[in-house]
């Protein structure tokens, strides 16, 4: 017996030398990233944050970290993740900004978790509204269509997270000029994506432009994007002559680059194709479609 005791604890031992460390999982997941191994990156993440819990405890620092990491990293990949449960980001997002909030931190360190929970948020799997509706409309027969209130309640939320992520990068705008402009049009994009908010959207992204406009080159690929969805957002209101010369924009740079392969070149003309042929001007429309047709061989 006392012999197959000391082959125990051998084993336990050989087991636990063998298992990696918090700053070892760390530096896996790194490598993940830059190998750009998601899937394998959010794997080793979690299983860090995990470890880092039992050994040190939720409220260190490390462990905090950790838990950002794993939730942007989570949130990031919601659209291949079955088991995607938002809640579980959310969580995490909400105790790291109440950690921080009880310790001295960078305000600037603030932004990319008030990003996250609002992309959180807004990104709320429509499944799991319906079934928490059902719930609660069996409970609670009167007060209006609760999925719509459930939505409207996210969206209002997200819009108060990317609300506080850039009234901290106005606070810092003397340092950091462009940030302001660089959240807008992250947060613009994901209320075009997710079908919401187009009118606070388009305004965001025209603030983005004016911000790139006057401050970065002509070639800036920020300026161009912007541009982009700028056009794509008077396209939705129906000002097609406003669309058509921020498109036309996204087709100058590129072709100033040279790049005439790029995906957003081929779509910003098939944009003006439509645009002018819903305006009636068949004669810009066939121009534009036989600059298309011309790419395309």
């Amino acid at each position: 017996m006392k012999f197959v005791s000391v082959v125990l604890l051998i084993l336990i031992y050989s087991a636990s030398a063998r298992a990696a460390t918090v700053a070892e999982l760390y530096q896996s997941y790194q490598q993940h990233i830059n190998d750009n191994e998601l899937i394998e990156a959010l794997d080793v993440i979690e299983s860090a944050f995990q470890l880092s819990r039992t050994r040190l405890g939720i409220e260190h620092n490390t462990t905090q970290t950790l838990a950002l990491n794993y939730a942007q990293l989570y949130v990031k990949q919601r659209e291949v993740n079955r088991d995607y449960q938002p809640e579980l980001a959310i969580d995490l997002l909400k105790g790291y900004l109440d950690y921080v909030s009880r310790n001295e931190v960078n305000e600037l360190d603030k932004i990319d978790p008030y990003m996250t929970l609002g992309i959180a948020y807004l990104w709320y799997p429509l499944e799991d509204l319906k079934r928490k509706s059902e719930f609660r409309n069996k409970v609670r027969r009167f007060g209006g269509d609760r999925l719509t209130q459930s939505r409207t309640s996210l969206i209002s939320k997200a819009k108060s997270n990317f609300s506080k992520a850039l009234s901290i990068a106005v606070a810092n705008s003397e340092k950091y000029p462009l940030l302001e402009a660089d959240l807008k049009f992250e947060i613009a994009k994901y209320f075009f994506e997710n079908g919401v908010e187009f009118k606070l959207a388009a305004k965001y992204l025209e603030d983005s432009f004016g911000s790139y406009d006057n401050q970065v080159e002509k070639d800036d690929v920020r300026r161009i994007m912007t541009a982009f969805w700028l056009g794509r957002a008077k396209q939705e209101s129906g000002d097609l002559d406003s669309s058509n010369k921020y498109f036309l924009i996204v087709v100058q740079a590129y072709q100033d680059l040279e790049l005439f392969n790029h995906s957003r070149l081929k779509q910003a003309l098939e944009h003006l194709v439509d645009n002018y042929s819903a305006i009636g001007n068949n004669n810009k429309a066939a121009e534009y479609e036989a600059v298309l047709d011309n790419l395309k061989r």
